[in-house]
Order: structure tokens, then C-alpha cells, then sequence
């Protein structure tokens, strides 16, 4: 378990500013970890949130497609604990507001998109896709932070895996350790208060 306590105090109190937060997981389902083991990857999943008030993230999953997913629903994954790490990208009041405002709009469009299992092929061997109302969580992701303007590197627009996330964002991180752990840490999750 490991807490970025400096940062970690300035985002609970709320004297820290305007961030978006990346949340990588890490299900023990199968594909999941058959997903890490080819790929060498720590984590499986991402999703992203312009809030810790609201709990709420935002990604894509396999037959579901677009999911509004709240970290205190699935602190365990069949009664093993999920593993995860969450970074704080500091960005303008701008650019927060605007990705706030592309998750609202893609969320209003989101039946319009389904999964993409092709992309996450593409995704696992390095390729950049951009597949016609077809997602998966880390193209989303992606998406929404050139979209709203929090990255605006040409090279970061390959951000394909998790593990890219994780490598980029590295000195943002808030937190590493369990869904479960963090929720503890993080009371101002509705669910917890």
C-alpha cells in the first residue's frame, strides 16, 4: 500500500486545485490476467473522473460497453481483493471543466459506441486505433484527456495499455494498494460517509 500523503492531504481537503484522476485497476478475472501476463502489464483496466466527491469513473468494458463505475461498488472481485492505483493530474480550471463537459457529452452518446475486442488486440501489440464508435477503456481514456486539452503531447496520443497510463503518470500517483484500502483512505466517497 503506498500514499502520496502530501499531495493525498491537498486533494482531501480540497486546497489542491483542479486535477482529473486516472484510476488503474486490476480484476483477477481471466482475461484480465491473461491480459497482464501477455502484455507485462500491472494493471488492467482504466478509467477516469474529474471528481473524488462524486466517485464516479468513466470507462469502457467488455460486453457492457460505455460504464459509469463507482470504486465502492466492487472493492473485491469475486471475494478477491482488487488492486489499483490512482493518479492526480493537475490541470486549469479550464481544462477540468472541459473534460467534465466531453464525459457528459460522450456519456449522452455513449449507446451509440460498443466495445471494441479488435481494439484491444491492436491495443495489446502497441498499435494506435481510432475504430469508427468503437471503444476500449484506454482509447476512451485517451480520448477524453486530448479532448479536454490535459495532454497535449503528439507521442502520449499512444497511450493504448494500462501500462502506458501508469508509465506516463507515474509522478502524479496518489495512491497504490487495494479498491478496498482506498475507499478508507478516501471517506470523502459518499458510500463511506
Amino acid at each position: 500500500m503506498h500514499f502520496a500523503n502530501s499531495l493525498l492531504k491537498q486533494i482531501i481537503s480540497g486546497q489542491s486545485g483542479y486535477y482529473i484522476y486516472i484510476l488503474l485497476t486490476d480484476y483477477p478475472d481471466r482475461v484480465s490476467k491473461s491480459l497482464k501476463r501477455l502484455g507485462f502489464w500491472r494493471y488492467s483496466h482504466v478509467s477516469v473522473s474529474t471528481s473524488l466527491i462524486d466517485s464516479d469513473f468513466y470507462s469502457y468494458v467488455g460486453k457492457k460497453g460505455f460504464r459509469i463505475e463507482q470504486p465502492a461498488q466492487h472493492p473485491t472481485f469475486r471475494g478477491l481483493p482488487v488492486g489499483c492505483a490512482l493518479y492526480a493530474i493537475p490541470v486549469t480550471k479550464e481544462v477540468c471543466e472541459s473534460a467534465t463537459k466531453q464525459i457528459a457529452l460522450h456519456t449522452a452518446i455513449a449507446g451509440t459506441y460498443r466495445y471494441s475486442y479488435f481494439g484491444l488486440v491492436l491495443a495489446y501489440f502497441g498499435i494506435k486505433h481510432r475504430l469508427k464508435r468503437q471503444h476500449t477503456c484506454t482509447s476512451f481514456v485517451s480520448e477524453m484527456l486530448h479532448k479536454s486539452g490535459a495532454i497535449k503531447k503528439k507521442n502520449s496520443r499512444r497511450l493504448v495499455t494500462p501500462e502506458n497510463f501508469r508509465k506516463l503518470f507515474e509522478k502524479n500517483l496518489v495512491y497504490k494498494g487495494t479498491i478496498k484500502e482506498m475507499l478508507k483512505k478516501f471517506n470523502a466517497f459518499p458510500a463511506l460517509k
